[in-house]
């Protein structure tokens, strides 16, 4: 009988993770794009595990069930993370305040709270422990983009997130 290993597979993580993708049909390139960010962005750890659980034996079509399967893996692996989430999640909705704060936006008695539940809400609950999988130089690079430039601000924090989100990644200003 196969015994399972935890050990890493020789194939690179975004291989096997794009393999699945392709078999669901979706587009390679774009899957190869998205998840050469993740693995710049996320802890390597996290992305072994994602890859480890997702390419797990499979029909040869996606169907619902693999796609449940999918986003249980992204859960799962993330599971960990989750406390480490909300207090990168308190970071980032601070660091909106503050860049409001130093731009001359007069932020509302409640800016800290309203960032809060807006970040909040772009997690899915399989993706709520992502924030705290975010490598430590990324989570300094978005919470020095949050506090400024002035002039690229966005007016709410879960907009003023995605944009440094992309930023970071390279593909936004």
């Amino acid at each position: 009988a196969a015994v399972a290993s935890s050990a890493p597979s020789a194939r690179p993580p975004c291989e096997r993770m794009c393999d699945v993708a392709a078999a669901r049909g979706d587009d390679r390139s774009a899957c190869e794009k998205r998840c050469r960010g993740l693995e710049r962005f996320v802890a390597s750890d996290v992305v072994e595990a994602m890859a480890s659980c997702v390419e797990r034996p499979r029909g040869a079509v996606c169907d619902d069930e693999l796609r449940g399967r999918i986003e249980a893996c992204v859960g799962s692996s993330l599971e960990g993370r989750v406390a480490a989430s909300a207090a990168r999640v308190s970071l980032f909705a601070r660091a909106f305040c503050d860049g409001a704060a130093a731009c001359g936006d007069a932020p509302s008695v409640n800016c800290v709270d309203d960032a809060l539940a807006r970040i909040r809400a772009t997690a899915r609950p399989a993706t709520a422990g992502l924030y705290g999988a975010f490598r430590p130089e990324v989570a300094d690079a978005i919470v020095a983009c949050l506090k400024g430039p002035c002039a690229e601000r966005r007016p709410a924090a879960d907009a003023a997130l995605g944009r440094c989100i992309d930023v970071v990644l390279g593909e936004g200003s």
